[in-house]
């Protein structure tokens, strides 16, 4: 064919207009899929395969435009259409007019993006972070013996101490720091994660008797140096070091340090070098411990061997009076209490403060006794807000079980200000957000925790917890569901929610393979009793009464023994009342409910104190006693702090509310309270 005379076919078949025309509207849809799929969160997929078929189609409409034309009569092959009654013209001045009107919604579409991706960056500026603001990366460790990378870290451990004691600096937590290495490539990026304007990096060589140490901080917003040392120390003479760095970081941020700041900052926590050293080890283990992998009792066996070679190291004694704490708090609600560990942390605290007494460790050390171990929780913050830096956790924590909603937020809100990479955190706030009603907000900080560190499961549990308080069960599971198998059968919480969404689903078969699953696995004290609780609940409504009773009875033997020797256990004593009462004893079930309010009234304690309420409203529930269960039902949707305990959609979708549920006055309730949301308030 003659070139000239195929392109002036290719015009008078209108494949050019066809081109086109393909192209406006592929443009046009490409902007309608990228637009509109997020909103429905359509996954991001299928924005990919809509180009993808647009960029297939293409040749396939310029082969149908060259073979066929449209006729009065229908589509018939061009070869079919005498010249003389051809209705290209005409289909080609459609085809103009329909691109050009195409287009401009295409391009209306692509103005109407740009504007707003415009307004979104002028609304939502960056928020520079603020000019006196550090975090202390991880010291690399430069010895020969990688065995003493506990000595790199408890230096940079020490330095992050002393700079988070001086008044006027913003210092980042070591969780939220020692996700990155310790010379990261793109420091404004790291920066700028952890909202900060100043990096410090270090590095450590220990060689026998001596070290060197170099430190460097460094302007992440310029990349440039502001200051630099390299310390070269007898291990006798190291202790000055921390303090020396944080004076001079002081001084490079140009902060006015007062004269007992000074004072501070240069003062050892002991002169007995080898002490210290072992003081650096126990933290090492510690910090280990916390993450799964250490030993907390030879962090004790380190901090006593410090303390035998100097008896006046206050700050080990606060050390191990903490860690005791620690290790003691996690028997409490299990039982039995080790009454030896808790004495022994009480004196080491008493120890620390009478050896210095404005020690901030040794009152933190007195704080968290007070909160896990005496249940004091007035005492406990008074203890724990002189260093709120370093105790926030356990200060929100306080704050909450007093009823303390607001301030409990506000201290995690600062919290993740000075963490905000730190999962755990982050988990918290969102408890504390749900607690109270501010679901959006617990949602989105869930998903910022997730996005942190997406094998922090506590935060995936979390997630489908609150799907499930508002009644979206299928999103819930699906969010159980995505953790690996291998690790839900290490989590007896992430099993446990299973069941309880399966159960208010009334998917009972399900429910109580999941409660099997559990039995077979559980071995804390702390969930005795519970897996056999679950296979009676789920037993019962499918008829096995016979095998039900097999389970409550072995159930009720054990919380009973376990309750002659931790007779205060709140939870046992409540997940006695739901024994009792699937057994039908209802005087007995009754009696440990109240007993549960009586130990823990919500003045004492308001988390254990909702939880006691709920309990008894089951409970009556469970008996048709619909007056007094009514009565608590009202009270707990209208506390603060009841938000992840009781919900519309539960009282909606729990089968524990059906013995109630036909009475008006509980439908009432459902019909006249629509799903709290307290987050634009």
């Amino acid at each position: 064919m003659n070139p000239r005379h195929f392109v002036s076919e290719l015009r008078r078949r209108n494949v050019y207009k066809v081109a086109v025309a393909y192209a406006v509207v592929a443009w046009l849809l490409i902007q309608i899929a990228t637009q509109v799929f997020p909103f429905f969160e359509i996954p991001n997929w299928a924005v990919r395969l809509v180009v993808l078929l647009l960029v297939l189609g293409f040749p396939v409409a310029l082969i149908l435009s060259w073979a066929f034309e449209i006729t009065p009569e229908g589509i018939k092959l061009e070869k079919d259409v005498l010249l003389n009654e051809s209705m290209k013209p005409r289909t080609g001045r459609k085809l103009i007019g329909i691109t050009i009107a195409l287009a401009v919604i295409a391009a209306g579409l692509f103005a109407f993006q740009l504007l707003r991706q415009k307004m979104a960056m002028t609304s939502a500026p960056a928020v520079a972070p603020p000019e006196k603001s550090i975090a202390v990366l991880p010291f690399e460790n430069l010895s020969d013996d990688k065995a003493n990378a506990y000595f790199a870290s408890g230096i940079q451990d020490e330095i992050l101490t002393k700079l988070a004691a001086i008044p006027g600096v913003k210092v980042i937590s070591r969780v939220s720091t020692e996700k990155y290495r310790s010379h990261p490539e793109d420091l404004k990026k790291v920066a700028s994660e952890l909202g900060v304007a100043t990096i410090l990096e270090g590095s450590v060589q220990k060689s026998g008797d001596n070290a060197h140490i170099n430190v460097q901080l460094i302007d992440a917003r310029s990349d440039s140096h502001l200051w630099a040392q390299t310390y070269d120390r007898d291990l006798k003479n190291i202790f000055a070091v921390e303090g020396e760095v944080a004076e001079q970081v002081a001084a490079a941020l140009k902060l006015k340090l007062l004269a007992s700041s000074a004072a501070e900052l240069q003062a050892p926590p002991t002169k007995d070098a080898a002490a210290y050293d072992l003081f650096l080890r126990a933290g090492y283990v510690h910090r280990q411990w916390f993450r799964g992998t250490g030993n907390i009792d030879e962090a004790f066996s380190y901090l006593r061997a410090a303390i035998a070679r100097d008896p006046n190291f206050a700050t080990a004694y606060a050390s191990l009076a903490v860690f005791e704490t620690q290790k003691a708090s996690r028997t409490v609600t299990s039982g039995p209490r080790d009454a030896a560990l808790e004495k022994d942390a009480r004196a080491n605290a008493e120890k620390a403060l009478a050896l210095q007494p404005n020690l901030p460790a040794a009152k933190t050390a007195l704080g968290l006794i007070a909160l896990h171990l005496d249940g004091d929780y007035f005492k406990a913050i008074e203890f724990l807000k002189v260093e709120p830096n370093r105790t926030a956790i356990p200060l929100a924590l306080a704050q909450a079980r007093l009823g303390q909603w607001t301030k409990a937020t506000e201290t995690m809100q600062h919290f993740i200000e000075l963490d905000p990479r730190n999962a755990h955190g982050l988990q918290i706030m969102a408890t504390y957000y749900g607690a109270t009603r501010r679901y959006s907000e617990a949602a989105d900080t869930l998903d910022r925790a997730i996005a942190v560190d997406p094998n922090d499961w506590s935060c995936v549990i979390g997630k489908a917890e609150l799907l499930l308080v508002q009644g979206q069960l299928d999103a819930a599971r699906n969010v159980l569901q995505a953790i690996p198998n291998e690790v839900s059968r290490k989590l007896s919480d992430a099993r446990y929610l299973r069941w309880r969404v399966e159960f208010v689903a009334r998917a009972y078969p399900a429910a109580f393979q999941v409660a099997q699953d559990l039995a077979a696995v559980e071995s804390d004290q702390a969930a005795i009793g519970l897996p056999e609780v679950m296979l009676a609940a789920s037993e019962l409504p499918l008829g096995k009464d016979a095998e039900a009773r097999r389970q409550l009875d072995d159930a009720r033997a054990k919380v009973e023994a376990l309750l002659s020797v931790h007779a205060d256990n709140v939870g046992l004593h409540s997940r006695l009342a739901r024994i009792y009462a699937l057994q039908g004893d209802k005087q007995r079930a009754l009696g440990e409910a109240e007993k549960t309010v009586a130990l823990s009234p919500v003045s004492k304690d308001a988390e254990r104190g909702l939880d006691a309420m709920e309990t008894l409203a089951e409970v009556h529930a469970h008996f048709g006693d619909t007056d007094q269960a009514l009565q608590l039902i009202r009270q707990l949707l209208d506390a603060d702090g009841a938000g992840l305990l009781l919900t519309p959609a539960l009282l909606k979708l729990d089968p524990v509310w059906d013995p109630i549920r036909g009475d008006p006055r509980f439908e009432k309730i459902i019909a006249d309270l629509a799903p709290k949301d307290s987050s634009k308030k």
